[in-house]
């Protein structure tokens, strides 16, 4: 029916063939998330997209770490999604699961004026 682009990672849809999002704020969120668990290569043709996270993985989690992966997201969402601002990036490691992050990123999506907050467990 009506649709902006196919959600990742792709779902059957009986309305839609494949399930699509609906909204500029959706395509947004998918876009950020997308940049942010993309590595460096991943994508064809353009080799420097993505925020490669998971090559800090098995980091100790440290001060400086942590401002490398804000600085990270950070240029990587001014470089590919300029419509989208960063707010705040909280990291904080789990003490009960080893090599987990959560990351907590508060962003605006500045067309539309809608703050939101995307958390990953990595």
């Amino acid at each position: 029916m009506f649709g902006y682009s196919p959600i990742v990672p792709m779902v059957i849809d009986s309305q839609d063939g494949v399930k699509l999002t609906k909204s500029f704020e959706e395509v947004a969120k998918q876009n950020l998330l997308m940049v942010i668990l993309t590595n460096p290569g991943e994508r064809i043709m353009y080799p420097d997209f993505g925020a490669g996270l998971k090559s800090h993985l098995f980091e100790q989690h440290t001060e400086v770490l942590s401002e490398e992966i804000q600085a990270s997201i950070k240029g990587q969402v001014n470089a590919y999604l300029p419509y989208i601002t960063i707010v705040s990036i909280d990291i904080n490691d789990s003490a009960e699961e080893f090599y987990t992050y959560f990351i907590k990123i508060s962003y605006v999506i500045d067309f539309l004026g809608i703050q939101d907050v995307i958390e990953i467990e990595l």
